[in-house]
């Protein structure tokens, strides 16, 4: 079901979407998500790269795949990844081994061990390579190159929340690498500046 299309993006227009992605098939897991997310896990769970980062990073996760109807074992990667993809930063800065952090410690506090072996791969490569070069990243990837799709997806719904960070290091929308990415960008804007009445409404049965 696509419902993200908005090129121009009003509060009215936004929060609908919200509204309606509370009735879709993946609300449910993106709540289950949520509570993964915990303040013990970040160095700096306030932090630009904290608690609120992951969330938003989850949320559009979820629009992107309920938009394009992703299969649920692939809307669950991307839940795991959103949830965990910076657990192990040591620092807010540039940095291109904090996937890698962040992948041992979530393995080392044993929270990816309900997953399947091929999950728990598509879980690691996203994690560890989300923060470096797309190129070098995918001439790495061990697995079924169709499964390769879920590493654009996460890499873009991490950067959708760059939105929050100011110029030159903001979300430069060229960089995007799908097409429901694009057209989720009015959204993301809209979730990060009424975060708190957004998570409200999420929250709200």
């Amino acid at each position: 079901m696509i419902f993200v299309n908005c090129n121009s993006c009003i509060d009215g227009t936004c929060i609908d979407v919200i509204k309606q992605f509370k009735i879709s098939l993946g609300y449910d897991l993106y709540c289950t998500a949520d509570k993964l997310i915990k303040p013990e896990y970040f160095r700096q769970p306030n932090g630009v790269h904290g608690m609120l980062h992951a969330r938003r990073v989850l949320l559009l996760a979820m629009l992107m795949a309920e938009a394009d109807n992703l299969p649920e074992y692939e809307r669950r990667i991307l839940a795991i990844s959103s949830a965990y993809h910076d657990i192990g930063r040591t620092h807010d800065g540039h940095c291109r081994v904090h996937g890698i952090y962040s992948f041992r410690k979530a393995e080392s506090l044993g929270l990816l061990k309900d997953l399947t072996s091929k999950e728990l791969n598509l879980v690691k490569f996203i994690i560890e390579e989300h923060c470096i070069n797309d190129q070098k990243a995918k001439s790495k990837f061990p697995g079924d190159m169709s499964d390769l799709r879920l590493y654009d997806y996460f890499c873009d719904c991490d950067s959708l929340d760059r939105v929050r960070l100011p110029k030159p290091y903001g979300l430069n929308e060229s960089y995007l690498r799908t097409k429901v990415s694009k057209s989720l960008v009015p959204i993301a804007h809209y979730i990060y500046s009424d975060w708190d009445n957004v998570y409200a409404e999420l929250m709200n049965a």
